[in-house]
């Protein structure tokens, strides 16, 4: 899976479709079990252009990152938390920064 397929799954979560949300949220479930989903979900909520997609990328991060969070290498601990510093420099959208904020603080209190 690559970062343009769960950009997909998270639209098709936000999606007015019952049957489309929980499709989606089936294959999210399995995604973000791995650091190597969470990663994917990070690259969405750095690059995609849809703040509420980029928004339900750092609520979901925030619920099971902290899962896989101690299977990450230190080295790629602090360059994730350096980038959420960045990305809550720059979304301009107060939800979204929220919700990274939220993340951060989650990352935070699990070392």
């Amino acid at each position: 899976m690559e970062e343009d397929d769960v950009e997909k799954l998270l639209q098709l979560a936000l999606t007015p479709d019952s049957k489309a949300i929980q499709a989606a949220e089936e294959k999210l479930k399995e995604l973000t079990k791995t650091p190597r989903g969470c990663g994917l979900l990070l690259q969405v909520l750095r690059g995609s252009r849809n703040s509420p997609t980029r928004q339900l990328a750092a609520t979901l991060l925030r619920r099971h990152f902290p899962k896989v969070w101690t299977d990450v290498p230190p080295g790629d601990r602090t360059a994730v938390k350096a980038g959420l510093v960045d990305l809550l420099a720059r979304d301009e959208d107060d939800e979204v920064r929220s919700a990274i904020s939220i993340l951060a603080a989650a990352l935070t209190s699990s070392e």
